[in-house]
């Protein structure tokens, strides 16, 4: 996801600089649409796989629940992750960098951290798994939040 954002971010900053808003805006649609599908292919095959995921490093039942289990939660971070690293290449390239700040800041610190020192506090080993899709969810709010208030 971010070779293809460093790769895409070059022509978008093109075409916004050419004051082709629509078109830098049509190619982060078609980016984002992109990196969804293969945040899905690979949320699928972590679904499917998780317990050959989990066999290739442990040999114990026990821990291979737990394993499986976690990446049925995690798996689905995968589903905003991608969208939510190219809307902030998006905001970067067309010289919005307090967005593109924000949404880099919250999926790796901020809103992270918020729920690394929360959701395991109420949900236990399975908060655990949760800090990764909440954080991209929550992320993924803003993220839109920013695209929604750029298209006005």
């Amino acid at each position: 996801v971010i070779g293809f954002g460093q790769g895409v971010s070059p022509i978008i900053s093109f075409a916004y600089g050419a004051k082709e808003h629509k078109l830098a805006s049509s190619i982060r649609k078609s980016t984002n649409i992109i990196v969804f599908i293969v945040g899905a292919c690979v949320f699928i095959m972590l679904l499917f796989g998780a317990s050959l995921y989990s066999n290739f490093f442990v040999k114990s039942g026990v821990v291979e629940q737990m394993v499986d289990g976690g990446m049925m939660i995690f798996a689905v971070s995968f589903l905003f992750s991608g969208v939510n690293t190219m809307t902030s290449f998006y905001f970067t390239s067309i010289g919005k960098a307090m967005e593109s700040a924000v949404i880099s800041a919250s999926r790796g610190l901020v809103v992270l951290l918020i729920c690394i020192l929360t959701l395991p506090v109420f949900w236990g080993m399975a908060g655990v798994w949760l800090v990764a899709p909440v954080t991209e969810g929550i992320t993924l709010i803003i993220s839109l939040s920013f695209i929604y208030k750029d298209g006005k």
